[in-house]
């Protein structure tokens, strides 16, 4: 009887400790694009483990080790960079981006599902980071003389309070986007004249002052209220 006991409390330690460990372990399914391959074995997903307490760079030089391994890509350092390579889930039918290297993975907020033996394992992307074309870059350089400020001049840090700002913006907007009536949008709005009301007659004798902004030099103006 003592020595039944005795297993049975043993199998119950190793139960709790097996249980233990496959909570503070995460496994991930990297894949690298098609286009990035260089040559081994041709093949293009990855199966990582690392503990929960890790944070994202961990999870880079663990990539970094194995495309080192398999000659994966022709330059298997870039994937510490996250200026060349980006980490991607898709959560719904939406990609995002894991920005913050130093953040813990168990708290990443990707889609997780358990393994058969219980373990929790996510999916994700890797993707080289386009450069934008010239015509992306005209089209910032236009807009910077137009307003005379350079948008791009304040993202150098990805971590930046402004850089931080922007995202939190992004995804409710891409909600926005979602729920927008498509032919309420399709054409421009239609706009049309009235007469002021008696107690707004006195408008026409006023001057809209107006302010433009051209090549980091401004303009002071006063309009006419009633020319188009």
């Amino acid at each position: 009887m003592e020595v039944q006991c005795v297993l049975e409390s043993h199998s119950q330690y190793v139960c709790s400790d097996n249980l233990r460990s496959l909570e503070n372990t995460l496994q991930f399914i990297c894949e690298f694009p098609r286009e990035t391959r260089h040559s081994g074995d041709g093949q293009e997903t990855f199966v990582v483990k690392l503990p929960a307490q890790c944070n994202v760079h961990q999870l880079r030089l663990r990539l970094c080790m194995l495309a080192q391994e398999r000659s994966q890509l022709p330059d298997p350092l870039g994937l510490l960079d996250p200026e060349r390579y980006q980490l991607l889930f898709t959560k719904m039918d939406d990609l995002y981006e894991i920005y913050d290297d130093c953040q813990v993975l168990q708290t990443l907020n990707v889609p997780w599902f358990l393994d058969p033996h219980g373990m929790r394992m996510a999916r994700i992307s890797i993707a080289e980071k386009k450069t934008d074309t010239e015509d992306v870059q005209n089209y910032h350089h236009a807009l910077a003389k137009l307003i005379g400020y350079d948008l791009n001049s304040t993202a150098g840090s990805r971590l930046s309070e402004l850089s931080f700002t922007r995202r939190k913006f992004a995804a409710p907007r891409r909600e926005e986007l979602k729920s927008r009536d498509p032919k309420a949008y399709a054409t421009e709005p239609w706009t049309t004249t009235t007469p002021l009301q008696k107690d707004l007659q006195e408008w026409h004798e006023r001057k809209l002052p107006i302010a433009v902004y051209f090549d980091n030099k401004g303009f002071c103006m006063n309009i006419d209220i009633e020319i188009s």
